[in-house]
């Protein structure tokens, strides 16, 4: 709202005495521009709301505004008051009663500011009250997660049991149990692949990292030959499938303890089989069976296991080109396009497509590692570390924080001193862990290079610079101290920030590590780790 300038009588006192200098200099530079006088009050919205500020009308927020005075002279000579728009407060409960004879503002509460404070309380504490009902609901969410999960496998099993060609260990009578135990125990080969909560198996081409898995296809052939048509069972094979999943607490009294002796014993046969036993990735099968089956299961037992894993035995020969997945080892070796994963009935014709492809693979490899001579590195060696890395992944690395922690401030403390060794022994300060800078203080400074009679330094692939690799700085360690001061040091960076340090890292508020370890990812023939704070 405006309301017109208020001139003041001459017989009235003026609200201010004086002016002030700023203003009076701005009157007597344009004495003819009076500024229009007014008193304008504008509602301004706050930037954030709070709790509080619950309502949908203008002036029911509580709005107080702040004004400042400017003083100007009317032509009669009287000071006019002008009112300027300034910084807007918000309070919860009042409104702003201005008192125009004293110039003063007061607050005064009446009833619809008492049922607004009242409003905006109900409405924090409603608010309280959903954050508590949303705890709730996450905690029972929580409690519930692995009933939810355990049905969502009940479905996929039942999705892959339902064909006639699938044997449900669930659904086996004890006869039934005992007949499949013996037909194992006769079978001259086992294929075996995992399946995961997803719907996918160890055969698929897209596989999630994070994949849990929840039973496991058992393809038992009474012959090594392979069927004409790959999605179709022989005569005297049988496609088995067992639950392989960790049972939760709540469900302990409801599973029948037969079902899980059939599972183990089953396990244990496989496991010390003198047959043939082929599984694509079989690591991964070993470290679920020791995670399941961790009381009845001795890691000692999985260790004396012969399965054959094509996964190996195809980096084995070609260790520079590895195979991401079992569909690209398929293709390198029999041209075979790439299939996708199918859902429903046809799920089951592609695992046993799969399984064929499988024993195929198997033989076509075993006869490669022959013929390259490396079927005894393969059996003697390669194969032999799979139940170890399994093992070493089952089981979780405690580590002594503490001592591991005064280690690294050990290794600090030593990184100064050399820092500083270095330093006297360059004549200046550079940084260590630069190449141009230690470039510089060795053969621009030092010229160490210029010292070296029959020695041909390395250098630079790029810019056929000088280098300051290792094998650089070991054949000049004899010339001058300071090469034999930064290989020490970069042994000592190399301790403390990748294995001290890097471990301390993952272990966060742990107490314990666990890696997962990769037989086939570096083409030396190491072995590498990731995730090493992962389990």
């Amino acid at each position: 709202m405006c309301v017109a300038a208020v001139q003041s009588p001459s017989h009235l006192t003026p609200l201010l005495p004086s002016l002030p200098l700023k203003r009076q200099r701005e009157k007597l530079q344009d004495p003819h521009d009076i500024p229009k006088s007014k008193i304008c009050l504008t509602w301004c919205p706050p930037k954030c709301k709070t709790p509080f500020s619950k309502a949908k009308k203008q002036g029911e927020g509580g709005i107080c505004e702040m004004k400042k005075t400017k003083m100007s002279t009317s032509a009669s000579g009287h000071p006019v008051v002008v009112a300027q728009e300034s910084k807007t407060l918000v309070l919860p409960s009042h409104h702003t009663d201005t008192d125009t004879e004293s110039g003063k503002q007061s607050l005064k509460p009446n009833s619809t500011n008492i049922s607004s404070f009242k409003s905006g309380k109900h409405s924090l504490i409603k608010t309280l009250t959903d954050r508590k009902c949303f705890e709730r609901v996450h905690e029972e969410f929580t409690a519930t997660e692995p009933k939810i999960r355990s049905k969502a496998s009940s479905c996929l099993t039942a999705a892959l049991t339902s064909d006639t060609r699938v044997r449900d260990s669930d659904k086996m009578n004890p006869d039934e149990k005992m007949q499949m135990l013996k037909k194992a125990h006769e079978a001259k080969v086992l294929l075996l692949t995992l399946v995961h909560r997803d719907g996918t198996t160890q055969l698929d081409s897209e596989q999630k990292l994070t994949t849990t898995v929840c039973g496991l296809f058992v393809l038992m052939k009474s012959d090594i030959q392979c069927s004409a048509v790959e999605d179709s069972l022989g005569p005297d094979d049988s496609l088995m499938y067992l639950k392989l999943e960790q049972t939760p607490a709540w469900a302990l009294q409801q599973i029948h303890h037969s079902q899980q002796a059939f599972t183990r014993d089953l396990l244990h046969l496989m496991l010390s089989s003198s047959e043939l036993v082929v599984c694509y990735k079989a690591k991964d099968l070993l470290r679920t069976a020791l995670q399941i089956y961790n009381e009845d299961l001795n890691w000692k037992q999985v260790a004396g296991c012969h399965i054959q894993d094509p996964q190996v035995s195809g980096w084995l020969l070609d260790a520079a080109d590895p195979s991401s997945c079992f569909q690209s080892l398929l293709h390198k070796h029999f041209r075979r396009q790439f299939t996708i994963p199918a859902v429903g009935s046809q799920k089951v014709s592609q695992v046993i497509s799969g399984l064929t492809w499988l024993l195929r693979l198997h033989l076509k490899l075993h006869s490669d590692l022959k013929n390259q001579r490396l079927w005894c590195l393969y059996t003697n060696m390669e194969l032999k570390m799979i139940p170890v890395l399994a093992a070493m992944e089952s089981h979780r690395i405690h580590v002594d924080k503490e001592t591991l922690k005064k280690t690294s401030d050990f290794l600090g403390t030593k990184m100064k001193q050399l820092e500083q060794e270095a330093h006297q022994a360059a004549g200046q300060k550079f940084l260590l862990t630069s190449n141009t800078q230690l470039r510089t203080v060795l053969f621009e400074k030092l010229r160490l290079h210029e010292r070296c009679e029959n020695k041909k330094l390395p250098k630079t692939i790029n810019k056929q610079q000088h280098s300051t690799s290792e094998a650089a700085l070991l054949q000049l360690q004899d010339l001058h101290p300071l090469p034999k001061i930064i290989l020490e040091y970069r042994q000592v960076h190399k301790i403390k920030s990748t294995f001290v340090d890097g471990i301390l890292s993952c272990m966060m508020s742990k107490s314990y590590i666990s890696s997962t370890w990769h037989q086939t990812s570096a083409v030396t023939g190491r072995i590498s780790a990731k995730h090493p704070g992962q389990i």
